[in-house]
């Protein structure tokens, strides 16, 4: 989880470098770093849930933490990307991808 963190935070970072050097090409890297994070949050919520069905009393006690702690961890995720995403859109930088 502590990976996890880490890559939001970074993706966090980026959007902040993107926005201060106006820089599409940061824009587009938090872009494609997406869709591998988010594979990621899913790996881990596997995890956890695998460690539940075996009952280990650890994931049992911080359960509803945990899964609470991915779901803001994604949110961070996809919200960066969003953002990214309507930033290369509203310059123009890119016309071509779809705004969710």
């Amino acid at each position: 989880m502590l990976i996890y963190h880490g890559k939001a935070c970074r993706q966090i970072q980026r959007l902040k470098e993107a926005f201060a050097e106006r820089d599409p090409e940061k824009a587009s890297k938090i872009m494609a770093k997406e869709r591998k994070y988010l594979d990621l949050e899913l790996r881990y919520r596997i995890r956890h849930l695998k460690r539940l069905k075996h009952a280990r009393q650890e994931s049992v006690k911080t359960h509803e933490v945990h899964v609470e702690l991915l779901d803001l961890m994604k949110q961070v995720i996809v919200y960066c990307a969003n953002i990214a995403k309507t930033s290369l859109v509203t310059s123009g930088q890119g016309s071509s991808l779809p705004v969710q």
